[in-house]
């Protein structure tokens, strides 16, 4: 893992930055911090998990790092973290950048090294449930997703269809989000008229994708 930065802008991207090179050497980092907001969203989103000292389980930031797929650990009251960012204490336990732990999103728990992990399976009673709730309901369950991979979760989960998809949403991915920061603030219309046919094109796979998957199922976009 490696620590949060201070505040600003620099440090964002330094986070940001940190999280990358990990992504691209196939290590599986995590971001760690007294506390998260929406500001760490673009560093939180280079990694597989988040675990912070202080902030709420249900915040924006918690929903929104559920959302796309992170495990958090948020409010871990064991973790204490030095006030120059450095290093962090779990008990009588020393945490230093590059040390290797594991997060639980289902019990909040914080393993050293690294624990083998596995995907969850769909709960029997889960299945039971729904179910029922097939055989009485006048309407069918959709997912309301943010991206591809939420569509495939869903229908995973038994949607049958998408409520919504939230088109915003797939310019928050870092790539895009330098081709819309382009196409905002360049004077050159030639290259405003590029990046807007990129994002254009990316838009367009995404939404064949979402159609291709639930082969025929309603989706509202």
């Amino acid at each position: 893992f490696f620590f949060q930065a201070e505040d600003g802008i620099r440090d964002v991207e330094r986070s940001r930055g940190l999280g990358d090179v990990y992504k691209r050497q196939g290590i599986n980092a995590e971001y760690m911090g007294k506390e998260c907001s929406s500001k760490d969203y673009i560093a939180a989103n280079s990694v597989q998990g988040v675990l912070t000292q202080q902030g709420g389980t249900t915040s924006d930031f918690a929903i929104l790092l559920r959302d796309i797929g992170k495990t958090c650990v948020l409010s871990c009251d064991n973790l204490k973290i030095a006030e120059d960012l450095s290093s962090g204490m779990i008990g009588n336990h020393q945490l230093r950048e590059g040390d290797v732990i594991t997060l639980s999103g289902k019990t909040g728990e914080v393993f050293e090294g690294d624990v083998p992990k596995s995907i969850i399976e769909i709960p029997k009673d889960y299945e039971e449930v729904m179910s029922w709730a097939n055989t009485f309901s006048r309407a069918s369950l959709k997912v309301n997703a943010f991206g591809i991979e939420d569509v495939k979760l869903g229908k995973y989960l038994g949607a049958k269809g998408v409520g919504v998809y939230r088109t915003e949403a797939c310019f928050l991915n870092p790539e895009r989000l330098k081709l819309i920061r382009i196409a905002l603030f360049t004077d050159n219309m030639d290259l405003k008229n590029k990046k807007m046919q990129e994002l254009e094109q990316l838009h367009k796979e995404d939404i064949k994708a979402i159609l291709t998957e639930m082969d025929g199922l309603p989706c509202y976009i």
